[in-house]
Parts: structure tokens; sequence; C-alpha cells
């Protein structure tokens, strides 16, 4: 005799998103697969995770949004690379990285708007990177990828952060165009 399929109503989310902040791994990594029955209905509630002040809440609401594979979240995952624990930026990139090329827009018009984050800058290189090893990247984003991949040397100033600005743009820019 096999158990009934347990069927998991919305009236539910709230306490499933409170479990994602507890101490068991376990749990957590239940509410979330619960949760991602749930969509899209536990959508707005996971978008709203991503504010908590508890990074197992975050970490599991990135991973969650991730999870679901959805163009529609990058801007959200982006906003993520920024955040205060390693953690939820690793997860966010990972998070990213299931959208291919879908990530770029948001991740570009991100970083045009603050290229002088060391964070995001260090996030946006390694997707670069790996999208790179993919054979994924076209040329504007190359040229990106590689003033991203210059060295630096602490105490020295270069304009090499705002030329990767420049190039985010002209990377965008194509991107929007659709040009190779």
């Amino acid at each position: 005799m096999t158990a009934p399929d347990i069927v998991f109503t919305e009236h539910q989310i709230p306490e499933l998103i409170a479990d994602l902040s507890d101490d068991d791994p376990l749990k957590r990594q239940s509410a979330r697969l619960k949760l991602i029955d749930l969509t899209p209905q536990c959508v707005p509630a996971l978008l709203d995770a991503l504010k908590s002040r508890n990074v197992n809440t975050r970490w599991e609401a990135v991973h969650a949004l991730g999870d679901l594979r959805q163009p529609e979240f990058a801007s959200a995952l982006v906003d993520m690379l920024t955040d205060e624990d390693d953690g939820v930026r690793w997860i966010a990139m990972d998070s990213l990285l299931y959208l291919n090329r879908g990530c770029l827009r948001p991740l570009l018009d991100k970083y045009i708007k603050d290229f002088g984050s060391v964070l995001l800058r260090q996030s946006l290189h390694h997707i670069l990177h790996v999208l790179k090893d993919e054979h994924q990247l076209k040329a504007p984003e190359i040229e990106l990828y590689n003033l991203l991949n210059k060295p630096t040397f602490p105490g020295f100033g270069f304009s090499w952060p705002s030329e990767a600005a420049w190039a985010a743009e002209r990377a965008l820019v194509a991107l929007e165009l659709g040009k190779e």
C-alpha cells in the first residue's frame, strides 16, 4: 500500500516560508521543494523572502527561484549577487547560470548601474567565465570578460572598472539589437 499523495495548498505558504529559516537543513529543503510545487502561487512569497534578515531564508528562496528556471526572476536573482552572505551570492550565481544567456540582460544592466561594486564585478566575471567556457558568449561579451579578467594591483588606481562598464554597455546594446 502506498501513501496517498499529499496536496499542499497556498494557505500553507506562510508556514513553508517560515520553515525556510529552520536550523534543520532537511526541513528547509522540504519546505523549499513544497513551495516549488506550489508555483506560481508561492512566487510573491519567495520574492519577499529574498529580503529576509535570516540567511537560510534568503539562501533557500534564491535556490527555489533558481530551480524554477524562469527568466522573469533573473532581476531578483541578480540583486542577490550583492548579498552580504557569500553562500547566498554563490547560489544566486548558480541560479542565474541555469538561465544561460537569459541572465545577461539584467546582469549587464545592474553592472552598468553599479560597476563599482566588487561583489557584483566578481559575480559577473564568474558568470561570464562559465558561459565563455560553454561557448555561449558573443564578441562584445568576450571583450567585457577580458577586461574583467585583467589583474589588479592593490594600491594602484586603474580605469579598468570604468572601461569594463563601457564594455558592458556595448555588450548590452549588442544584446538588445540581437547582434553577434
